[in-house]
């Protein structure tokens, strides 16, 4: 078993050169080559050929040999040469003392004499641990941008004081083969990190606002530190203060090397724009794994002093991990290192690389460094007191010259509040005469412009989850981190304005329904306009529907197919209805063409339901089936055309007419059906609507038309307010 870890230098601290760390083994063979070599940087490299040296034994050394890569590497040891097999083989190395141990090895997939670097996937097993599993060399290289690789690993040693490294093609391709070009094994302090029995692999080793740090630049162990620039997501101030001498009360002094801690990012001065960002460093890692997350701490700013000078939260993964950070109050002062250790899970996911993010934001008040006073300038000569009469009228001049600046000042107060009244993008509560607020309170939650930026990372894009006319949906987290919400976010340029906002929040707040998504809170603050959702954390019904595991409908509506096999207890059916029958829509159309439409009408009002009614409502309903659009009625002319069907059964069951005459139909009134036309006229004793022409023997007529007055509609139904056709 094993798993990975995940070292990260967040602000930098400083030590001495005689505070370097001297481990008990200090190995490094390179592979394929015979005797010692010195590299570039000054390390001695020894070689398992003809080696002087009694450490190294090989097991099943038959089955491998040593080949040389055909082009040369950059970085040459311990890259020139390889040890190569296409079956298993075995490194024993011996090392004098137990416990943890880094254990490095160095990749560079070239073209060797008879072997293809693409064919290349091998397991690697240290003593119990298994360091990799069908590794690629060439594959991960590409991935990376890189020449070589470096693996490093941390594990303990115990027992007969040796370290087996075994190296196993794999299965698959046929002709895969294993290499090594160079191993390194180095001792650290037993204390640097986990117990003895967890072993780890380094991720990523990050020297925060600084250079590369190459490995003989360490304090011993031969780690290497990378910069952090392609990981950073926003450009921070650098502050650096190469003058300090840290203390080194609270860890080790062998925890890293000068020029990480001389080195650091930080916001800077400006408490406003601080508030708007986060410094964030965001990691691709493996999914599936526990990750050691290690924040390293020194306060090297001056003007640092005391706790709550400067005061911050700690993301990782978008969790809460230290809501008040104070490095003050960590390390007791100063120029004193600490550093925090975080265990992370990353849960497996749909997605082989999933991002580890860790962020910064400020907390807490951080109060800005108070200015020194200004020395007085002493005067020359000593001020005589003013007389009466001459302070006097100076008193009445300055106070009429205040009021007159407090009118102007008042005047442009008052027209700014109108602007921003009149303004749709601005979002003013309204409060009743008691002084409490119009919005629902009690039910709606308000957020602040912080707890918001906060359960959204600031608004970062990585949390978007949808986008609309209106603006943009983000997936947060609140409370800690313990409720998922989706927070909906209206742009400037966004249609609805601050009264549509603000009658939506009102209406929201108290509907509460099992089927709809739920209005928790709003958040009016800066301008902004922000609505505050449940999230649907196994999404919405269309998800479910159109799934790829038994979708039902295809994506033009047709049923496909359904669940293959009948669930037990399951009563089968048969189709009831002919084919032409399975659309309401075109059964309705068909029997209205075809002088049917009594026949599709429910049996419940089947006798209740007058012809003429019957014969209104059928019109209107072919009408809004036309295939062309522009042919369709527009809203209001349906929701007319619906009142006067209505009214018209009203008429024969009443004896009422449209206009409220108690005279109507007798019982041997004619009624005619003829015509299609789309308009009322008035002939005589007669009147013709939409192919409705209604005759009485008394003589009494009424009449309408589209273009004329409408009846009253607030009754029945509902009159929209856009009267134009589609």
């Amino acid at each position: 078993m094993y798993l990975f870890s995940f070292v990260f230098l967040c602000i930098s601290i400083s030590c001495n050169a005689e505070s370097r760390y001297n481990p008990p083994d200090n190995i490094a063979v390179d592979c394929g080559s015979s005797g010692p070599s010195l590299a570039q940087d000054g390390r001695s490299w020894e070689g398992d050929i003809n080696s002087s040296k009694s450490f190294l034994e090989i097991l099943h050394s038959n089955s491998s040999v040593k080949s040389q890569a055909q082009t040369q590497p950059s970085d040459i040891h311990p890259y020139v040469t390889a040890r190569i097999s296409r079956s298993e083989f075995t490194y024993v190395i011996p090392v004098t003392s137990t416990g943890p141990k880094f254990i490095r090895l160095h990749f560079f997939p070239s073209s060797y004499q008879g072997f293809d670097p693409s064919t290349a996937f091998f397991a690697v097993k240290a003593n119990q641990f298994t360091l990799l599993s069908n590794f690629s060399a060439s594959l991960t290289a590409a991935s990376l941008g890189q020449q070589t690789i470096a693996k490093e690993f941390c594990i303990n040693v115990e027992g007969d004081r040796r370290v087996k490294i075994t190296f196993t093609p794999s299965e698959t391709p046929p002709n895969a083969y294993a290499f090594i070009n160079g191993i390194e094994i180095v001792s650290i302090p037993t204390n640097l990190y986990y117990g003895n029995d967890t072993a780890l692999e380094m991720v990523y080793r990050l020297n925060v606002g600084g250079g590369s740090i190459s490995p003989m630049d360490d304090t011993g162990m031969y780690r290497k530190w990378i910069e952090d620039d392609g990981y950073y997501n926003v450009i921070g101030a650098l502050p650096v203060n190469l003058s300090l001498k840290p203390s080194f009360t609270r860890i080790p002094n062998y925890t890293a090397p000068d020029d990480v801690y001389q080195t650091a990012r930080s916001m800077g001065n400006d408490a406003t724009t601080n508030n708007q960002y986060n410094l964030t460093w965001g990691l691709a890692v493996d999914s599936g794994f526990t990750y050691m997350v290690r924040l390293h701490f020194c306060e090297i700013e001056e003007n640092i002093t005391k706790g709550g000078d400067r005061e911050f939260l700690i993301y990782i993964t978008n969790h809460i991990a230290e809501p008040q950070a104070d490095v003050i109050v960590w390390s007791g002062g100063n120029g004193v290192p600490v550093y925090r250790d975080y265990a992370v899970i990353v849960p497996q996911g749909t997605e082989k690389k999933q991002s580890l993010s860790v962020a910064l934001h400020p907390a807490g008040p951080n109060p800005d460094q108070p200015l020194p006073p200004s020395p007085a300038t002493p005067g020359r000569f000593p001020v005589k007191p003013k007389s009466n009469r001459v302070l006097i009228p100076a008193i009445t001049g300055g106070v009429i010259a205040g009021l007159i600046v407090l009118f102007v000042l008042g005047l442009l107060i008052y027209r700014r509040g109108r602007r921003e009244k009149d303004s749709l993008s601005y979002v003013a509560v309204d409060r009743t005469k008691t002084g409490a607020s119009s919005l629902p309170s009690d039910v709606c939650r308000h957020f602040s412009l912080h707890e918001i930026r906060d359960a959204t990372n600031n608004f970062n894009n990585a949390f978007i989850i949808g986008r609309g006319g209106f603006g943009v949906v983000y997936k947060g987290c609140t409370n800690g981190g313990s409720n998922q919400v989706a927070i909906k976010r209206l742009k400037p340029g966004s249609q609805q304005g601050a009264h549509e906002f603000m009658t939506e929040i009102e209406m929201l707040s108290h509907l509460r329904y099992l089927h709809l998504v739920s209005l928790i809170g709003y958040c009016s603050e800066d301008h902004e306009m922000i609505l505050v959702y449940d999230y649907m954390s196994r999404g919405t019904l269309r998800d479910h529907l159109y799934n790829s595991d038994n979708p039902p409908l295809s994506r033009g509506r047709n049923a496909s197919r359904s669940a293959s096999g009948l669930p037990k207890g399951c009563t089968t059916f048969m189709q009831m209805l002919e084919s032409n029958q399975v659309s309401l829509a075109a059964w309705a159309r068909s029997s209205y063409e075809n002088g049917t439409l009594d026949q599709i009408v429910d049996g419940n009002i089947k006798d209740e339901i007058t012809p003429e009614c019957l014969k209104k409502f059928g019109e209107i309903a072919v009408s809004c089936l036309h295939d062309e659009g522009i042919k369709r009625p527009s809203m209001s002319d349906v929701v007319w055309s619906l009142e006067f069907a209505l009214q018209l059964q009203e008429i024969a069951i009443d004896g009422t007419t449209p206009g409220g005459d108690q005279e109507g139909f007798k019982d041997h009134d004619a009624l005619i059906f003829n015509g299609k036309d789309d308009e009322m006229v008035e002939n005589g004793g007669q009147i013709s609507s939409n192919g409705v022409t209604m005759t009485s023997n008394s003589g009494t007529t009424f009449t309408s038309s589209f273009s004329g007055d409408r009846m009253s509609s607030g009754l029945v139904f509902s009159e929209i307010m856009e009267p134009r056709a589609r």
